[in-house]
Parts: C-alpha cells; sequence; structure tokens
C-alpha cells in the first residue's frame, strides 16, 4: 500500500470528510476542535475519510487526517496547519 505525506488545511478537508482517526496530542487546552469521518463506496470499494484539527488559546493549530482510498489500493496522511 502506498502511503503519501501532504500537509494541506483543514478547511479542504472540512467538506469531505466524515470520522475521527485518533487523539492527538496537545501542548495547551483547545480552544476550538472539528472532527470527524466515514466510509463511502467509491470505485465499488469501501473508502475511508477521518480527521481531527485543533487551535489552542495561544494560535497554534495542529490536526491530522487519513483518506484509505481502497479502490486504488492507497492510504494519504495529512498534517493539517489551520482550521478555519
Amino acid at each position: 500500500m502506498k502511503t503519501l505525506l501532504v500537509t494541506i488545511g483543514a478547511a479542504t478537508l472540512l467538506a469531505a470528510l466524515v470520522s475521527a482517526r485518533g487523539p492527538v496530542q496537545w501542548s495547551e487546552d483547545p480552544v476550538h476542535r472539528a472532527s470527524g469521518g466515514g466510509t463511502v463506496e467509491y470505485g465499488g470499494a469501501l473508502n475511508t475519510h477521518a480527521f481531527t484539527a485543533q487551535i489552542d488559546a495561544n494560535g497554534n493549530v495542529k490536526g491530522q487526517a487519513e483518506f484509505q482510498m481502497r479502490y486504488i489500493n492507497t492510504t494519504i496522511h495529512a498534517e493539517l496547519n489551520c482550521l478555519a
């Protein structure tokens, strides 16, 4: 399975993603947080999408997303750096 690491903004992902992947360690308590994910059928296969992102009181934003695209046997993991 191919794995591709990319850095992208959470705003782009919010429209497409649906279930949380898991907890992420943060340095400060979050002010705002978003997470989601799910599974959809595409290309004859079940494909999973998940994300989590948060901003702390100091304005630091962290997050991650993962796309498991089984119809092309590929997983993409993204580090998120914005929460809009």
